[in-house]
């Protein structure tokens, strides 16, 4: 008899783990195990029995949680009715904190273990969090080493299984080493800065108006540069095309890996696109901008002096934050220049970099997390 197994991704990120982790896992114990719950299409195609899409779940900032904060908690009733019908075995809660959270506390009620995949960040924000991991989760899996140590000071059980990024990020120049070196020995002649307005379609609209004005000003001053932005999705594909672009502007559809391989530097939103420029080595500097509703109850609850993530795991200023108000144009150019030009800036960052990446690295998150869990499952 198979074993049934709740599996909850709220996001896009968490899918895309979700997805790795069971086809891992499938490699170890076949088809013994029944997974389901709520995910995407990468959950879905690893043989996931879907009921509700992260497209359903996706709620970005404290305001956006607020107004769906009905919505969501009919979800969280209906899943916790399903999970009781099917007797499941125990639950793997993928990120997405608000509300697995409180779907853990419901399932610990039903003397159901729970084991949360990438810890909420506590370190950031929300330490009080412990409090409910500590009582409702078996187990966190942690992508970055620092959060094991902060479980460990509070008697909770944690273990580091790296960041799926790295595999990917290696995977990828592995097998297009050719082509990167190829276009690289092109652009000796010009600089190509990358432009990140974000994946979500709040962030686009609130930072690429913003991002042109800086590329047209920037471009005037240094006409030989040029600029590329990777359309992280067919939406953002649209809006880009509906947006007029200067032919010094590109839109790379294909791989925003490339855009990262092969620019010189950027301008990047805030989220995990700042890690994945640390991991390819491209200087950048931070931008950010949401609702002032969000960012007067983020300032409050925050801890740190920084949001990028990278400037979290060195914990210290490597990257220029823009935030908020400080998201200005004329600072903006200025740290754009010294990360095009000053090659004593560059190196510096660069070498910086080298810390957050030791500090990720793990041999296959995935495989690591898979074998961990068939072995708590066997």
């Amino acid at each position: 008899m198979k074993k049934s197994i709740l599996i909850v991704a709220g996001e896009t990120s968490g899918d895309n783990l979700a997805s790795a982790i069971i086809e891992e896992w499938r490699k170890l114990e076949s088809d013994r195990i029944d997974f389901w719950g709520f995910g995407g299409q990468k959950m879905q195609k690893a043989g996931v029995h879907i009921i509700r899409s992260t497209e359903d779940l996706a709620v970005v900032g404290l305001w956006e949680g607020l107004v769906n904060y009905r919505r969501l908690s009919s979800y969280l009733e209906s899943l916790v009715g399903e999970a009781k019908k099917r007797k499941i075995e125990g639950a793997i809660l993928i990120d997405y904190p608000g509300f697995n959270l409180k779907l853990a506390q419901h399932l610990y009620s039903l003397n159901i273990p729970v084991y949360l995949v990438v810890s909420p960040q506590i370190w950031a924000w929300h330490y009080s969090r412990v409090k409910k991991i500590r009582k409702y989760i078996a187990t966190v899996f942690c992508l970055y080493q620092f959060e094991t140590e902060i479980y460990a000071k509070e008697n909770i059980q944690a273990v580091f299984i790296g960041h799926p990024m790295v595999q990917k990020i290696r995977a990828f120049l592995k097998s297009h080493s050719a082509a990167l070196k190829k276009e690289k020995s092109k652009a000796d002649k010009y600089k190509k800065i990358a432009l990140l307005p974000g994946s979500r379609l709040s962030e686009i609209t609130r930072h690429l108006p913003f991002l042109l004005e800086v590329a047209a000003l920037y471009h005037r001053a240094h006409p030989e540069t040029i600029f590329e932005i990777p359309a992280a999705s067919e939406e953002m594909a649209q809006i880009l095309a509906q947006s007029h672009l200067p032919d010094y502007i590109s839109v790379q559809t294909e791989n925003s890996y490339r855009t990262l391989a092969t620019c010189d530097a950027g301008i990047v939103c805030s989220g995990t696109a700042t890690l994945e420029c640390a991991l390819f080595n491209m200087p950048f500097l931070l931008i950010y901008k949401t609702s002032w509703f969000t960012y007067f109850l983020g300032k409050r609850l925050i801890r740190l002096p920084y949001i990028g993530l990278v400037n979290i795991i060195a914990n210290r200023f490597i990257t220029k934050e823009f935030i908020q108000s400080d998201m200005k144009i004329q600072p903006v150019l200025a740290e754009l220049e010294k990360l095009a030009c000053d090659s004593r800036y560059i190196k510096e960052m660069k070498s910086a970099f080298q810390e957050v990446q030791k500090s990720v690295e793990s041999e296959n998150s995935a495989k690591v997390c898979a074998t961990l869990l068939s072995r708590i499952f066997s």
